[in-house]
This record gives C-alpha cells, structure tokens and sequence, in this order.
C-alpha cells in the first residue's frame, strides 16, 4: 500500500515535519516571551519574518532527507532512528547558527533557540516512533509486504533469515533460499527454490521485492554478476 505511493508519503511526511518545526517555532517563543509575543519576535529578529520561516520550515525536512529519514525501511531499530534524528538536529542547528551569524543577526534570542533544538528532536522522535507502530500494525495484518529471496543455504543464510523473520516491523517476508550447487548441502528450515543459475528465473517468475546473497566471500566475481544481474 505504502510503496505504492512512496512518493505521495515521503512529501506528506515531509510536510508534516515543516509544519510541526513551525509550530515548535511558535512554542519556543512563546514559552520565553509569551504567546502575545510571537509576531513581535519574529519582526524584531528578521527583516522578512515570512521568508525567514518558510527557509527554516524548508531546511529542517531537508536535513531529515539527507540523513535518510524519509526511508521507512531504511532502519532495524528504534536506536538507530533516534541516533540519525539527533545527528539531523545537530547538523540543523549548525546551519541555522552558521546563518544567523553570516547575517549578523544578533537579535535572535538563544534562550529560544535552546528551547527550539530539543524540541525538534523529540517532535521529529515521536513523529518516527507513532509511524512505525502504524506501519508494524499494517503489516501484522499482511499490508505492505516485502518479499525476500535468499542466495545461500549456509547456516549463517539461515541466521539472517531468522533474523528477518525477528523483526516484523520490516514487513519483509523470505520466499525461501537458492543453493550454490544442486547438490549443495543445505542448512535452512525454509524451502530452496533452485539454484544459483536459475535465479533469473524465479526473479521473473516469481514475485522478490529484495535479495539477499549469504555467500562465502571467495567466490565475489560471482557475487558481483548476481548483483548486477538483480539490479
């Protein structure tokens, strides 16, 4: 459902996130001068406050693409999302910094500034955290399902499809495994499709939204016409 629209969702998630900024906006002026005071701040600290906000309200999603933010698959756990949230308001908060003193602007409070920071990371937190449990909700009743096909039958091929199968937030779903050799021993629970010669064929026949090769290092120039060939 989502990948369908994957365009369509990146920009209403990114719009979400320029309004939410502007509203924290509003909420850190108004916590350190009140709320009567926010159209005055804001004249009193920019030349055009309307362009100055639009810029900051642009900016900020911007940040969050760079970092992959927008990629709803892009991250196994909560702490990852967390960790490349703050690494985003760090690098946003440099280059609103970087701005203001370009401009030599130094009537923006940083009292509201302080304020402003943190509260970015934790709208843009919160906003990741209720957008995972909508989407594990979704795919727990079968929405949005990936599938995945496994090249390799090694135990660590069957190691990292368990750990698939471990995160049902990924909504990732392993087809079963293709086997170096027909006569390859296999180590895996799931079921093996073919082989390794015969993986154009399942890719065209059958429906693999992902790919992943579990092979052993020393045969990479196979690896690397796999990989071409899957793109």
């Amino acid at each position: 459902m989502i990948r369908r629209y994957g365009i369509a969702f990146r920009v209403l998630l990114a719009i979400a996130d320029g309004a939410t900024a502007v509203v924290l906006l509003v909420v850190a002026i108004a916590a350190r001068f009140g709320i009567d005071s926010v159209r005055d701040v804001l004249a009193f600290a920019f030349t055009d406050p309307i362009i100055a906000v639009a810029t900051y309200a642009v900016v900020w999603p911007f940040v969050l693409w760079t970092k992959g933010l927008y990629r709803h698959r892009a991250r196994w756990t909560v702490r990852g999302e967390v960790g490349d949230v703050l690494r985003a308001v760090v690098i946003f908060a440099t280059i609103v910094l970087s701005l203001l003193f370009a401009s030599k602007n130094a009537d923006a409070s940083r009292i509201v500034l302080i304020i402003l920071f943190p509260l970015l990371a934790v709208g843009a937190i919160v906003t990741r955290l209720l957008l995972r449990r909508v989407l594990f909700m979704l795919r727990t009743r079968g929405h949005n399902t990936r599938f995945m096909l496994i090249l390799g039958t090694t135990p660590q091929s069957q190691a990292f499809a368990d750990l698939v199968d471990g995160h049902p937030t990924l909504g990732l779903e392993v087809i079963g495994h293709l086997s170096e050799e027909a006569d390859t021993p296999s180590s895996v629970t799931r079921p093996t499709l073919g082989t390794l010669d015969q993986v154009e064929d399942i890719l065209h026949g059958r429906v693999v939204d992902e790919v992943a090769i579990c092979l052993p290092f020393d045969g990479s120039s196979r690896i690397d016409d796999l990989v071409r060939l899957c793109e």
